[in-house]
């Protein structure tokens, strides 16, 4: 079956394997998990930590200790994970590449499909498509950043 998809480095995208969350990269991985428990900034920092001394204070001796086990804690609860092409930690959304799914029974016909729909706003860069299964392979080519892949089954995101 063939898909449509944006993209800046559709083989990277193949070889990776799985889709990110967009906007959601970060130097390491600990300024991953630091966003997903909402470390706050240094402006909110003395209130919070004033929060946390009546709620926690009995449990814990420190805050950066509490703020340590947290994030050992939520570590295995999150799917984090390096994207090699731009030397990033990201969030994953899940495996597969998120694309778009066509009705076209070729290659050819598959770009003119995507071409067709990308200029009626049908195929969008962002928000909930579908997601490729097995094998992936680089078809086609649309416009700069839209490519046509071919997969063997999707479903949705």
């Amino acid at each position: 079956m063939y898909v449509a998809r944006y993209t800046d480095n559709p083989e990277e995208d193949i070889k990776r394997g799985w889709s990110g969350w967009m906007g959601c990269n970060w130097a390491t991985k600990e300024d991953a998990i630091d966003d997903l428990i909402e470390m706050p900034d240094d402006d909110e920092l003395e209130a919070k930590q004033q929060r946390w001394i009546r709620t926690w204070g009995e449990l814990y001796e420190d805050y950066d200790r509490f703020i340590a086990d947290l994030r050992d804690s939520l570590a295995d609860d999150f799917d984090i994970r390096f994207d090699e092409y731009h030397n990033e930690w990201r969030h994953c959304h899940h495996d597969g590449l998120s694309c778009w799914a066509l009705d076209a029974g070729t290659a050819d016909a598959a770009v003119a499909e995507a071409k067709s729909k990308d200029a009626d706003g049908k195929i969008i860069w962002a928000f909930e498509g579908d997601k490729t299964h097995g094998e992936v392979k680089l078809v086609g080519h649309v416009s700069v950043d839209l490519y046509i892949f071919e997969c063997d089954y999707t479903t949705g995101e």
